[in-house]
């Protein structure tokens, strides 16, 4: 039986028209979702329900650490927020070249609708985004 370890270390792109800027460093988590809305396409004749695939639906939430510092967190998501226009790229490997097995995973227009600051004593401040909508694409080519 064929098994795959997929160990947990992406890097991750964003900005506002093309993703430039990496963020690697800042982020904890990530949880992207690829979808597409749900259509009815019933018709006469059937005894079910039947569906198919509409506008594309996507959503990213990106766990970051909280920084103030100079193209850190703050300085590179404040001017994304409700923009529309952000592009997020995300790839498994942060060291291997993109290829089949280590796919850029890139997200265009994309919404973030707000900047949640995340603080309590002793601890780390973070920021949790979720950035929605937009188009999917992905890149496996070097």
């Amino acid at each position: 039986m064929a098994t795959s370890t997929y160990l947990s270390n992406c890097k991750v792109l964003i900005g506002a028209t093309t993703a430039t800027v990496d963020i690697s460093d800042q982020c904890q988590g990530a949880v992207v979702t690829i979808g597409y809305d749900q259509l009815s396409s019933d018709s006469y004749g059937k005894n079910y329900h039947s569906n198919v695939a509409g506008l594309q639906a996507n959503e990213i939430t990106l766990d970051l650490y909280a920084s103030f510092a100079a193209s850190e967190t703050y300085a590179t998501l404040k001017s994304l927020v409700g923009t529309g226009t952000v592009a997020i790229t995300i790839t498994p490997d942060p060291v291997a070249a993109v290829s089949a097995t280590n796919p850029a995973l890139t997200f265009t227009e994309m919404f973030i609708a707000s900047l949640p600051l995340t603080t309590a004593v002793g601890a780390l401040g973070t920021y949790s985004i979720t950035a929605s909508g937009g188009s999917y694409t992905e890149d496996i080519t070097p």
